[in-house]
């Protein structure tokens, strides 16, 4: 027959095992949303980041462009010069 001492430890050992037990599946949901957020996060800096080397290389466009009218219009100025 099971004394209450035996009874008292299972029902502990029991109330332990399942608290353990909520704790890894409320850590493995908090995970799956912690990553989920960070994914998020990261897809958005991604676009960004895309955003602003596309504003680069346009301003090297522009600049290489600046350039070029510039050198026409001297050799505009030139011609006129003579």
């Amino acid at each position: 027959m099971m004394t209450p001492e035996i009874i008292t430890f299972l029902s502990s050992a029991c109330s332990g095992i399942l608290a353990i037990v909520v704790c890894i599946v409320n850590n493995k949901y908090q995970n799956s949303k912690t990553l989920a957020l960070i994914d998020l996060r990261l897809s958005t800096l991604e676009e960004k980041v895309d955003k602003h080397n596309n504003l680069i290389d346009r301003t090297y466009e522009l600049e290489k462009l600046t350039a070029l009218q510039e050198q026409r219009i001297e050799d505009i100025q030139k011609g006129v010069g003579k």
